[in-house]
């Protein structure tokens, strides 16, 4: 999973929230990569910010230390791309990051 911009192109990668269960359209729940101040992912309920989940500490999202399976953990800032991103290594687990209608956001695990 990867949140946040790409400076060259302008183009921003979120994570939204179904409309409804039934409905896959975009729903009223974001969660994307804030370039003000300090880069920091925020959840937003259509255009209010509903809380920040955090700054990057050096080891994981302060606030949302990530999928303990989930390595590594990335945050990067550069000319080019400022952005979060973990990557699940292991073959046997399975991640689902899910923004659902009436929650902010679930984290489903499987493991084989």
């Amino acid at each position: 999973m990867k949140l946040g911009w790409n400076l060259e192109t302008g183009l921003e990668r979120t994570l939204s929230s179904w409309k409804s269960v039934d409905d896959p359209t975009e729903g009223e729940y974001i969660v994307k990569m804030g370039l003000r101040g300090y880069p920091q992912i925020m959840n937003f309920k259509g255009p209010n910010l509903e809380s920040r989940v955090g700054s990057w500490n050096g080891l994981s999202v302060v606030g949302y230390p990530g999928p303990v399976l989930a390595t590594p953990q990335k945050f990067e800032i550069n000319e080019k791309e400022v952005y979060y991103e973990f990557e699940v290594l292991a073959r046997s687990v399975f991640i689902i990051l899910a923004l659902v209608p009436t929650v902010i956001g679930q984290n489903l695990f499987w493991t084989a």
